[in-house]
């Protein structure tokens, strides 16, 4: 059983950053890089999280057919609270008409996967330019996001391509903008940090433990980071579980294609509760506490 969060979450608060797996009806990508067992919404530990509004993201093994995320989309929320979706599509190769009928459906953002974690090719730094650009220009009609998982060094190069967006183009930064614990010394995170003070990116705090795995000081070896982050800024941050929790990338290391088809991967325990209380560390503030939970993920997913 999930463990009861401690900390006093807001009622109506977002998690911006789940998956839901249903291999039996929607089969999983002949692509993908791992193979995930069921995680049905139903079984989202609210518990944990305190959270009853949900986005679900489409993950990779799901590939670019948006038919399991609206499947998801059409039930009820098993908290009361409002459902919407973060999509993988092929851009090039979708209709303007098929983008609204997904808004309808409560799809509200694309997501770009562009870091290969060493399986596959890493995308170039001017494709990923390119995508960017042509996705604000496709999407920015219907308000949606545009969610970025990126190697923590791309934002260097890729921050010219975010300044020159429209202003109203929404970025949202995966994964703590990919940065690990330490990564804050890096000039890429300060980089990252001026798109944040300059509000031209939004940054999830989500799946900590991916972030400060292999580190002895665990969850504490992300306080500066996490507290330069909120500090710059307090109107872009948002919080994401991951649930139900993927294996890491090193779990899967040496494993061959044909094992990475067929080994199905336990999900990972992860201390929710805990998370959640160092947020409270993190962000002493009442206003921006509010913020983090309901008005900044309020206004991108509403």
């Amino acid at each position: 059983m999930a463990s009861q969060h401690t900390t006093e979450v807001p009622s109506g608060s977002w998690d911006n950053h789940i998956h839901v797996f249903d291999p039996s009806k929607h089969p999983y990508s002949p692509n993908r890089s791992y193979t995930p067992g069921a995680a049905p919404l139903a079984d989202y530990p609210k518990n944990a999280t305190g959270c009853s509004n949900i986005v679900v993201v489409q993950a990779t093994v799901q590939g670019t057919d948006p038919a399991p995320l609206l499947d998801t989309l059409s039930l009820k929320s098993p908290h009361g609270g409002v459902l919407r979706g973060l999509a993988v599509l092929d851009l090039e190769n979708v209709s303007d008409g098929e983008l609204d009928r997904l808004h309808a459906a409560g799809v509200r953002g694309v997501r770009m996967h562009e870091v290969s974690w060493g399986f596959g090719d890493q995308p170039s730094d001017n494709a990923v330019a390119e995508k960017i650009a042509y996705a604000a220009q496709r999407l920015n009609r219907l308000g949606w996001v545009i969610d970025l998982y990126m190697h923590p060094k791309a934002w260097a190069a890729l921050a010219p391509t975010i300044e020159a967006l429209p202003p109203s183009t929404k970025v949202v930064a995966d994964h703590w903008a990919g940065f690990h614990s330490g990564g804050e010394e890096s000039p890429e995170f300060q980089v990252f940090l001026g798109l944040l003070r300059r509000q031209r990116v939004y940054v999830k705090l989500s799946a900590f433990e991916r972030q400060y795995h292999g580190n002895d000081m665990g969850i504490s070896s992300l306080d500066n980071m996490a507290r330069a982050i909120t500090e710059a800024g307090p109107n872009r941050i948002l919080f994401g579980s991951d649930w139900p929790n993927t294996a890491l990338a090193s779990d899967r290391e040496g494993r061959t294609r044909e094992e990475r088809l067929t080994i199905v991967e336990d999900f990972r325990k992860v201390p929710h509760a805990e998370h959640v209380a160092r947020l409270r560390e993190w962000i002493p503030d009442e206003v921006v506490w509010r913020k983090f939970w309901i008005d900044n993920p309020a206004a991108l997913f509403e």
